[in-house]
């Protein structure tokens, strides 16, 4: 009898064992909350654009390191604005300068400030997954020394990221000067981080580092590799996901047309 009744105790206490280990499995699934933000799709204005280039690698004349003329300038087309994004980074008044007779990351708005001529981008949402393109024309200021990136067209790899809006990886598309028209061959950044925010205003804020881009300056006179660290501010205009197209949308003055 008593044999029994242990028996019926050892049953009893498997039981409550397996339905113990039953529910702590239930609770080893990850819980998927919220919504996928469907409002972030759509076209946009770009309001703001800035990039600061970092990371300088293989610039070099006559054995001298020559790197520091790559960061010259940063280029925007809001250079106040660039300085309350950046007060540590950006100098819009040639002060960083000093003895050397170089200011770096100079944004001046009466002189290297750029305009941005046309800039859209489409934010796209399906099935999960998230898709951006963007299009950006500008002209004058700092982007004399750089005349491939008067236009960019980009499309971010996707991302399933919905919670942090995280990626990594783009593909773009420069100006061809001789042809005054976009580049016929696109170039893959597959190490370029990119992280999307929606600001306070309802902004859409993009921070893009563009990894290993090959830059040419002095005429091409120096080349090497930059990273270049880039913010957009979109403002939202429609729902409408039109694909954007890969043209020039505006024409350049007859300065800024072909070099």
């Amino acid at each position: 009898m008593k044999k029994s009744f242990l028996l019926i105790l050892a049953s009893l206490f498997a039981i409550f064992a397996l339905s113990g280990c039953a529910d702590d499995s239930k609770n080893d699934t990850p819980v998927v909350t919220g919504t996928v933000p469907t409002d972030l799709a759509g076209t946009y204005n770009v309001t703001f654009f800035g990039s600061q280039v970092t990371n300088p690698q293989g610039f070099s004349m006559g054995g001298q390191d020559m790197s520091g003329m790559t960061s010259l300038y940063y280029i925007s087309n809001d250079c106040n604005g660039a300085k309350e994004l950046y007060p540590d980074i950006v100098d819009t008044t040639g002060e960083s300068a000093g003895t050397a007779g170089m200011a770096q990351n100079w944004c001046d708005p009466n002189g290297t400030q750029s305009t941005i001529l046309d800039g859209k981008a489409v934010i796209t949402i399906d099935n999960g997954v998230m898709n951006i393109t963007s299009r950006m024309q500008m002209e004058g200021g700092a982007l004399t020394m750089s005349p491939a990136d008067k236009y960019q067209y980009t499309i971010y790899n996707e991302t399933a990221d919905l919670t942090n809006f995280k990626g990594t990886g783009v593909t773009g598309w420069n100006y061809d000067a001789a042809n005054n028209a976009p580049s016929a061959n696109s170039t893959e950044y597959p190490e370029s981080p990119f992280q999307v925010s929606k600001l306070d205003n309802g902004s859409i804020r993009i921070d893009m580092t563009l990894v290993g881009k090959n830059v040419n300056v002095l005429n091409g006179m120096l080349s090497g590799t930059v990273d270049a660290k880039t913010t957009v501010i979109l403002e939202k205009v429609s729902n409408d996901t039109t694909a954007l197209e890969n043209a020039l949308k505006a024409e350049f003055t007859p300065s800024e047309g072909g070099f």
